[in-house]
């Protein structure tokens, strides 16, 4: 792959999608899956929030993940390690919905990263959890 097309790549991002798949931001495969082929609106931003996805790009030195906690399911969760463990990054950057806002962290290695990146979704199933066996 050319720089040039590699760099727009990154930029782009990948999506792993709810049952674990890689497709890349704005593909022909990811709008077919997203039902909407010229969306005017953040098409990955809302598969993150509403399909379940995780988005991620390889910016420098950073790898920037955007997650919903409560709507990821287990299998994107688990093809996130990989990634984030073989990624080569130097720094993490995790963004994620709390209960009301955009929350960001960052993690300085490889191994902190996966562990915040799995207590962030793991901690919103519990408290969901929780909250509908509790009221």
């Amino acid at each position: 792959m050319p720089d040039n097309a590699q760099h727009c790549h990154q930029l782009l991002g990948v999506l792993v999608a709810s049952d674990g798949g890689c497709i890349p931001d704005g593909s022909p495969e990811f709008l077919a899956l997203l039902g909407d082929f010229a969306p005017d609106y953040d098409a990955a931003l809302f598969a993150v929030r509403n399909m379940g996805f995780v988005y991620w790009r390889r910016v420098g030195s950073l790898l920037d993940i955007v997650v919903h906690p409560k709507n990821v399911r287990e299998a994107a969760v688990a093809a996130m390690l990989p990634i984030i463990g073989l990624s080569g990054a130097e720094r993490f950057k995790i963004t994620y919905l709390s209960e009301f806002e955009w929350r960001e962290e960052t993690a300085a290695s490889a191994r902190q990263a996966c562990i915040r990146f799995l207590a962030i979704c793991r901690t919103s199933r519990f408290e969901t959890a929780a909250r509908s066996a509790f009221g």
